[in-house]
């Protein structure tokens, strides 16, 4: 059933691509803001009741986040195609994708068979962009799977620049468990800003490497994990995935796994596994939630 939901929402994404992403017709024509907000306000109630929720049943922050959710995806693609760096960065966490740096994930699509290898290699990319501003590499971050982890320190020479950190557990109230998913690494990202002597002990600036989809989610758990922790500033770096084969009939523009990333997201926000706001990034400009005339 989660199969035959995602490919039916994608379906939708896909008919609707160019008022999610290019915000003209392909005339050129701009969309109005009447449209944009309609498109988004009907993918948000296909997503609801995708996942069998009543109106009775919606926490009320839900549909809200879900339509901001919608309106900072357009912003973080547009920042795909634009990069910005800050010297001020310390701190560069690369989230892990599909498969390990080494072996790709041979039972998903082909935008997603090498993610944690595109990650990774993105993640290295922006810190040299820095470290050419700063005069210095900042810390690479990066927390996945042991698989992925183990994959990582047999295959990266990381005693050589940037700096890079790998972490392995999230401490729990019975003590240190394996990451094992998004939650995960926010939380153990947090854990670290505030435990002496790790390396990222009061760092405040910090730069997210992930999927573009991945940013759907990223921005709440953010929010939910660093509040409480002062003055830390986050960047966002999004990665396009990987050019569609000419047979997967996927537009470029539209990940895959995006679909799927909505449907956690709603089912996230009703377990009050995230914030109902999000985490306003340095390079990213928050979309405002402008009612539908």
């Amino acid at each position: 059933h989660g199969n035959e939901s995602s490919s039916a929402l994608l379906q939708t994404i896909e008919r609707h691509s160019l008022v999610f992403f290019d915000e003209r017709d392909e005339r050129g024509n701009k969309f109005s803001s009447e449209q944009i907000f309609s498109v988004r306000d009907s993918i948000v109630k296909e997503v609801l009741a995708l996942l069998r929720l009543s109106e009775d049943r919606v926490i009320p922050e839900t549909k809200e986040t879900l339509t901001e959710a919608l309106g900072l995806l357009k912003k973080f693609q547009a920042s795909t195609k634009n990069r910005t760096y800050n010297p001020a960065i310390e701190v560069v966490h690369v989230f892990s994708g599909a498969g390990t740096y080494v072996q790709k994930n041979s039972g998903e699509d082909h935008h997603r068979r090498w993610t944690d290898r595109d990650a990774i290699r993105a993640g290295r990319a922006v810190t040299r962009e820095i470290a050419v501003l700063k005069g210095e590499d900042p810390i690479l971050f990066y927390n996945g799977r042991p698989d992925s982890n183990t994959a990582l320190r047999e295959n990266l020479d990381i005693s050589r620049p940037p700096s890079v950190v790998i972490g392995d557990t999230v401490d729990e109230s019975d003590g240190p468990v394996f990451i094992r998913h998004t939650g995960d690494q926010v939380r153990d990202q947090a854990q670290r800003l505030l435990a002496p002597g790790n390396p990222l002990y009061r760092k405040k600036n910090i730069a997210l490497v992930a999927h573009l989809a991945h940013f759907l989610r990223l921005p709440f758990y953010e929010k939910k994990e660093l509040n409480g922790i002062p003055d830390v500033k986050l960047w966002a770096y999004p990665i396009q995935p990987r050019r569609g084969s000419k047979e997967s009939g996927v537009p470029d523009t539209v990940p895959p796994s995006l679909a799927t990333e909505l449907l956690r997201l709603g089912r996230y926000l009703q377990k009050g596994l995230l914030s109902p706001k999000a985490y306003q990034f340095e390079n990213i400009q928050q979309d405002p939630l402008t009612p539908l005339v």
